[in-house]
C-alpha cells in the first residue's frame, strides 16, 4: 500500500502512517527514505544523504585479477608507464596489492598501482627495488583505500624496465597501454591523463586485500 498521511509543508508528508518501511516528510528538509533495512540482507541504510542505501558486506576485504602464467610483461620502457585495464565488480577495502614477480632487479626502481577511468592514481606502493621472485605482497602507501564498483586500470613503472611481472594473456582487459604516460624516480606520476577503451588480451596478476 502506498504511504498516507496528511500535506505537510512544502507538498510533503507530515507523517507516514500506512507504511512502516518509509521514513520522512517527502521534504527537502526531511526527505522521504527507507528505514534501515532489516528484513533484506543484502541492503543497509535508508536511501538518503545521512544513511546511503548500500550493500550488505560491502566493502569486501579482498579482491583478485587473474592469477594465470600465460607470460610475463615488463616495464615497457624505463620511465614509462604500462597498465592493464580491469573491472571491480564490489567496492573493496586493501591496505596492500601481491603481484607475480616473474624476473627480479634489486638494483633499480619499480611501483605498481591503481589509477581510475579519468587516470587519477588511486594507490600505490611507492617506488622501491624488486628483490624476489614468486607471488610478493606490498604496503599501499597512506594506508587503506577503499574503491567503488568501476571500470580501473592496474599500472606498473620503474626507472628501468628489468623486472618483471606475472601477467595472463586469456582473461583480457578493457585497456592495455605499455607507454601511456612518463614517470620519474621509479613511481607512479598522479595523473597519466584520461583513459580510452581499448580492450586487449592482457592483464596483469595482482591481489588487492
Amino acid at each position: 500500500m502506498p504511504p498516507t498521511g496528511s500535506g505537510g509543508g512544502g507538498g510533503g508528508l507530515s507523517t507516514v502512517t500506512t507504511d512502516s518501511s518509509l521514513t520522512g516528510a517527502g521534504t527537502v528538509a526531511s526527505p522521504l527514505g527507507l528505514l534501515l533495512v532489516s528484513t533484506q540482507p543484502r541492503l543497509t541504510g535508508a536511501g538518503i544523504s545521512s544513511s546511503k542505501l548500500d550493500i550488505a558486506g560491502w566493502p569486501v576485504a579482498g579482491w583478485q585479477s587473474t592469477f594465470g602464467n600465460d607470460l610475463s610483461l615488463a616495464v615497457g620502457t624505463a620511465n614509462q608507464v604500462t597498465i592493464t585495464g580491469f573491472v571491480l565488480p564490489c567496492a573493496v577495502t586493501f591496505s596492500h596489492i601481491a603481484v607475480g614477480i616473474q624476473v627480479v632487479d634489486a638494483s633499480n626502481l619499480y611501483d605498481v598501482g591503481i589509477y581510475s577511468e579519468a587516470g587519477s592514481l588511486l594507490a600505490h606502493i611507492g617506488a622501491q627495488a624488486i628483490t624476489a621472485t614468486g607471488v610478493q605482497a606490498y604496503a599501499v602507501s597512506g594506508g587503506a583505500h577503499t574503491l567503488a564498483p568501476a571500470l580501473y586500470a592496474f599500472a606498473v613503472t620503474g626507472n628501468a624496465n628489468t623486472a618483471q611481472f606475472k601477467a595472463d594473456e586469456r582473461e583480457g582487459g578493457w585497456i592495455y597501454n605499455a607507454n601511456v604516460a612518463a614517470s620519474s624516480g621509479g613511481a607512479l606520476p598522479a595523473s597519466i591523463g584520461a583513459l580510452t577503451p581499448a580492450p586487449s588480451v592482457y592483464q596483469f596478476n595482482f591481489y588487492l586485500y
